[in-house]
């Protein structure tokens, strides 16, 4: 069940279909919706690798897509601050 999932669970699963050229529209929005949910707690790879996964399958989530712009740009500011 997704919602045992822990983000690098979701990112290494949507990797995984995307390689395979996998696309099940339910299963990749319900892992978009998934990452959704615990997306301050991925790492920059889990995110890299979920919004490869949506690119490479051709699947639009704007949702998805807002919040891992908005947690992309965060991250890279706290990164930028500790230099």
């Amino acid at each position: 069940q997704l919602s045992d999932f822990e983000p690098r669970h979701l990112a290494n699963t949507a990797w995984s279909f995307a390689v395979l050229v996998f696309r099940n529209d339910p299963l990749i929005s319900a892992l978009s919706a998934a990452a959704i949910r615990l997306i301050s707690e991925m790492s920059l790879l889990s995110l890299a690798s979920t919004a490869w996964a949506c690119a490479k399958l051709a699947y639009l989530d704007r949702q998805f897509l807002n919040a891992f712009a908005e947690r992309s740009i965060t991250m890279l500011r706290e990164e930028d601050s500790c230099d």
